[in-house]
């Protein structure tokens, strides 16, 4: 008999220990549907409505950014283009004899 209680005690207290941790779940997950509806009403200031529009938003600004990041390169390139052809110009300068600017 008393081996039933004490394994009653076990048990009774293991099924306290799990209520407890189903409480502090409830805690957090209501805590991380205020977090998704705070989230989610910054974004309609925005002007989103939707996880889906706020990724499209993302995407559309991933292609600028990539745009940008293109144009960039390609006058990078012009730049260093031209300072090639200003050093070309330099040496033969030098090379003619005649002054530099």
């Amino acid at each position: 008999m008393k081996d039933a209680v004490e394994r009653f005690s076990q048990l009774k207290s293991r099924r306290d220990g799990i209520q407890n941790q189903y409480i502090a779940m409830q805690g957090k997950l209501e805590s991380a549907k205020e977090g998704y509806q705070a989230i989610m009403q910054e974004l309609q200031g925005l002007g989103i409505g939707s996880l889906d529009e706020l990724n499209a938003k993302i995407l559309e600004l991933e292609s600028m950014v990539n745009d940008n990041v293109d144009s960039a390169h390609k006058l990078m390139d012009v730049i260093e283009e031209k300072m090639h052809e200003l050093d070309s110009e330099k040496v033969g300068v030098a090379v003619n004899g005649r002054e530099s600017e």
